[in-house]
C-alpha cells in the first residue's frame, strides 16, 4: 500500500462509516471502492461492516464482509493479504458467522506462511493472524503461530489474545497458563516502553477475564518497566495508559497513584507542546473515569508546570546568551593578541639592533592579556609559535 493510500484510508473510512450511520449503505460501499488499493478497499469494507453490526444491520454486514473476503483474496503482497483476511475473520466472528471466519483465517494462515523470514512485517502479521485464529477456537494453531514470532513484544501480545480467547471459551486453566507465557515474553522485551505496554495490555486482559491477581501483578510489572524508561515523554505516556486500564479494572486507588507518577514524569518534559499533549491525555483519562477533583488538580498542576517551563526556558536562554558573550569576548581577545603581536613584530623589524629585546617585549606585554606576557618571545618566529598555541 502506498503512503498516499495509507493516509487516505482513514478519510474514506470516516466517510463510509458516516454513510452507514445515515442509512446510505450502497453509498458507503461506493466510498470504499474509492479508497485506492484492494487492501484499502477491503479494510474500509470491514470497518463499515463493523459499524453496521453495531446498528443491528447483520445481514448487510455479512454481505459486505463477503465482498471484503473476495477482494482480499487477490491482495498482494502476502503480508497485506494475511492481515486483511484476519480482520475479515474477526469481523465474521462478531457477525456470528463462524464458518466464514474460519474460511477467511485459513486463507490468512496460508498467506502468512509464505512470508519470508527476513520480511520486517512478518512478526506483526503472524501476531495478527494468530490472534484471529484463536478467536475461531483453533488454539493449537494459534499457539503454533505465536511460537514462530521473533519479537518478544508481538509474542506477548499474541499470547495475551490467545489467553483472552481461551478465557472467553471457559477454559480458565489454559488461559491462566497462556497469560503466564505472555508475561514471560513481556519480561524478555528489551525496550522498557514496549515491555510496559505489553504488561499493561496483559493486565487489562487479565482483569476482563476475571484474573484479578494476575491483573494486579501485570500492572505492577508495567509500572516497573515504565519507571525504567529514560524518555520522559514515553514514561509519561506509559503511566497514563496504565492508569486508564487500572481505572477500567476497578483499581481506582492504584490508578490515582499512577496518575501522580505520570504528572511527575511530565515535569521532566522540555517542550511546552509535549507537556500540553501529555496533560490533555491525562485529563481525558480522568474525565472518562469520573474523577472531577483530580481533574481540577491536574489543571492547576498544568498552570504551575507552564510557569516552571517558562522560567526554565528563560534560564536556558540566559545561559546561551552568556555562552555567546563569552565566545564573543574570546574572539575579541584573539584579535587583540594578533594585533599586538603584529605591532611588536613590526617594531622588531624596524629596530634590529635593539639590545634588550626581551625587556622591550615585556614592557609592551604588560599592556596585553596575561597569557601573551607569559608567552612573549624575542623573535618574530617565536611569537608566531606562541600565537599559534593561543589560537588553537
Amino acid at each position: 500500500m502506498t503512503g498516499v493510500q495509507t493516509c487516505a484510508l482513514p478519510i474514506f473510512s470516516l466517510i463510509a462509516a458516516a454513510q452507514v450511520k445515515a442509512g446510505e449503505l450502497e453509498g458507503a460501499r461506493r466510498s470504499a471502492a474509492l479508497a485506492g488499493s484492494k487492501a484499502a478497499e477491503a479494510r474500509v469494507l470491514v470497518g463499515i461492516a463493523s459499524v453496521a453490526l453495531e446498528n443491528n444491520q447483520t445481514g448487510w454486514a455479512r454481505e459486505t464482509l463477503d465482498s471484503a473476503s473476495r477482494i482480499a483474496r487477490d491482495i498482494d503482497p502476502d503480508a497485506d493479504r494475511a492481515q486483511v483476511l484476519s480482520y475479515v475473520s474477526s469481523a465474521h466472528i462478531k457477525a456470528g458467522n463462524l464458518k466464514a471466519a474460519r474460511d477467511a483465517v485459513s486463507e490468512a494462515v496460508r498467506a502468512v506462511e509464505k512470508i519470508s523470514l527476513d520480511d520486517k512485517r512478518r512478526d506483526a502479521t503472524l501476531s495478527t493472524v494468530a490472534s484471529a485464529v484463536a478467536k475461531t477456537a483453533n488454539v493449537p494453531k494459534a499457539l503454533d503461530l505465536a511460537g514462530r514470532i521473533g519479537s518478544e513484544f508481538y509474542k506477548a501480545n499474541t499470547y495475551r489474545d490467545i489467553a483472552a480467547a481461551q478465557a472467553e471459551a471457559g477454559r480458565k486453566g489454559d488461559a491462566a497458563n497462556t497469560f503466564q507465557r505472555a508475561m514471560t515474553a513481556a519480561a524478555t522485551e528489551e525496550s522498557n516502553f514496549l515491555s510496559a505496554s505489553a504488561f499493561n495490555a496483559i493486565a487489562a486482559a487479565s482483569a476482563k477475564a476475571g484474573f484479578s491477581n494476575g491483573a494486579v501483578k501485570g500492572f505492577q510489572r508495567a509500572l516497573a518497566a515504565a519507571g525504567s524508561e529514560k524518555s520522559a515523554s514515553l514514561r509519561a505516556s506509559s503511566y497514563t495508559s496504565i492508569a486508564q486500564n487500572q481505572f477500567e479494572a476497578g483499581q481506582r486507588d492504584a490508578a490515582r497513584k499512577t496518575i501522580a507518577l505520570a504528572i511527575k514524569a511530565m515535569a521532566d518534559l522540555t517542550g511546552k507542546r509535549e507537556q500540553e499533549k501529555s496533560l490533555k491525555k491525562v485529563s481525558q483519562v480522568l474525565v472518562k473515569a469520573g474523577e472531577p477533583a483530580l481533574t481540577g488538580a491536574v489543571i492547576k498542576t498544568a498552570g504551575a508546570m507552564a510557569v516552571a517551563a517558562q522560567a526554565k526556558a528563560k534560564a536556558e536562554k540566559d545561559a546561551r546568551d552568556q555562552g555567546r558573550n563569552a565566545e564573543r569576548k574570546k574572539e575579541q581577545q584573539k584579535k587583540k593578541a594578533i594585533n599586538g603581536f603584529t605591532k611588536i613584530a613590526e617594531e622588531i623589524r624596524a629596530k634590529p639592533a635593539l639590545v634588550d629585546t626581551k625587556s622591550y617585549l615585556a614592557t609592551l606585554g604588560r599592556k596585553k592579556p596575561p597569557e601573551i606576557v607569559l608567552g612573549i618571545a624575542a623573535t618574530a618566529r617565536d611569537m608566531a609559535d606562541v600565537l599559534g598555541r593561543l589560537l588553537r
